[in-house]
């Protein structure tokens, strides 16, 4: 079995690698396959981990479903993580890989902490304490090739489900006024690393081109120069070590990793 995942501060990096260490998953990293045209593999189940990006999944997830071959016969199953709900996560992987004729059998979601802002009340350990949870009933429902929809605060997920569509357009004014044009969702947030910008406590160390996980920067004179094929993950701003890098992505000062994830 494969999980493959996608993560920028390290949330679904840790819930994929806690999940294929009790599950014996060889764990993929998605960056690994965006220049790959097809992908196909062996396996007869697999996951996707992911974070959620304005209530839907990631540009870099929906390229690489688009790109699955011959898995019509798998048991397949995703994870979405979140900070406020899946939003419509579940129903666009659904609807991606339904064009192949392939059906997904396990929708998860779990709620971690926000990388861009502090959310009030927000509490790590209990949001933790969730996901471990959660992650032993996956490993149990995936060997019995369950059929599941599942979040860590189904309560929460039933409530906040309705607001979802009504949501977007909130998320699309946003992504115009940072990305600066008015384009495909997917497009305005490949361009959202226009906010991005550094002051002079940039050391030119590179921290912010080795952790990107799209190969989106590059040093231009020493300083840090975003190419336009953002995933909004934040990694580049949380992972600076002299908090260098400046967005108007993320609240003021605030700065968050997974403290399990050490690249």
């Amino acid at each position: 079995m494969k999980i493959f995942y996608f993560s920028g501060t390290g949330n679904s990096y840790i819930l994929a690698k806690k999940l294929s260490e009790k599950i014996t998953a060889n764990l993929c990293s998605v960056s690994e396959f965006i220049h790959e045209k097809e992908i196909s593999f062996d396996d007869d189940a697999f996951g996707i981990v992911f974070p959620v990006y304005y209530g839907d999944i990631p540009n870099i997830i929906f390229n690489f479903c688009k790109k699955l071959r011959n898995i019509e016969n798998k048991y397949i199953f995703i994870i979405s993580n979140y900070g406020g709900s899946p939003g419509t996560s579940f129903s666009t992987t659904k609807k991606i890989l339904a064009e192949y004729g392939v059906k997904i059998s396990g929708f998860y979601g779990i709620q971690m902490p926000q990388n861009s802002f502090k959310k009030p009340k927000d509490n790590y350990e209990n949001h933790i304490e969730k996901a471990e949870k959660l992650i032993d009933k996956i490993v149990l429902n995936t060997e019995k090739r369950k059929k599941v929809i599942q979040t860590t605060n189904n309560l929460r997920y039933l409530l906040f489900k309705p607001f979802d569509i009504l949501l977007k357009p909130i998320y699309r004014k946003h992504l115009i006024k940072e990305s600066g044009i008015e384009d495909s969702r997917e497009n305005m947030i490949y361009h959202l690393d226009r906010s991005f910008s550094t002051d002079d406590k940039c050391i030119s160390c590179g921290k912010c081109v080795s952790v990107c996980p799209v190969d989106n920067i590059i040093l231009s004179d020493g300083k840090p120069l975003w190419k336009n094929k953002c995933e909004n993950c934040l990694s580049c701003y949380n992972f600076c070590p002299t908090q260098a890098i400046k967005t108007t992505l993320s609240e003021d000062n605030y700065y968050y990793k997974n403290p399990d994830y050490i690249i």
